[in-house]
């Protein structure tokens, strides 16, 4: 959901139809998805990302423009 006045990143839950179809164990779905979190705040808030972690690999140019204020995350 976007406006001029409130910006929201949200992030489904592990019972999504589209997480249950990946096959993948619950513990091993809410590890990609915290570091899929990590990897997002990382590229929203800074211009170079350099990011190595266990399920993504990430290094190049953040998001531009940057928000003008940090976005919460819903999840």
């Amino acid at each position: 959901m976007t406006s001029a006045a409130f910006d929201v990143l949200g992030i489904g839950n592990a019972s999504d139809p589209f997480w249950l179809a990946t096959g993948t164990s619950p513990s091993v779905r809410a590890r990609k998805s915290d570091e899929a979190i990590m990897l997002v705040r990382l590229l929203l808030d800074q211009e170079e990302v350099e990011f190595a972690g266990e399920h993504f690999q990430y290094w190049g140019p953040g998001t531009f423009p940057r928000p003008r204020r940090a976005i919460p995350l819903w999840i």
